[in-house]
């Protein structure tokens, strides 16, 4: 929307706040999987796994996004319904 000015003139700027690692990133996290159909609960469970999303993301929310959808590629592509922190890694 940025790049067209007469879009971006009817939308009024607001800034997300960054994400910390607590109930409403695991609930995001959880239903963002649940949606496209990948197995959370290891992942959201592990303070380690949320404090690796949010390094890696930098607490952002589009990159968290992206990588949530890099590693479900990267679980079914391993034949996997299951996120894993190795998945995160392995996202290419």
């Amino acid at each position: 929307m940025r790049t067209d000015s007469q879009i971006a003139s009817r939308f009024e700027f607001c800034a997300l706040p960054s994400w910390t690692a607590n109930e409403q990133l695991r609930s995001f996290v959880s239903g963002f999987l649940q949606a496209i159909e990948i197995e959370s609960d290891d992942l959201v469970n592990n303070q380690v796994a949320m404090d690796y999303l949010l390094e890696l993301t930098s607490s952002v929310t589009g990159r968290l996004v992206e990588l949530l959808r890099l590693g479900a590629r990267c679980a079914l592509r391993r034949d996997s319904p299951l996120l894993s922190i190795g998945c995160l890694q392995d996202r290419e």
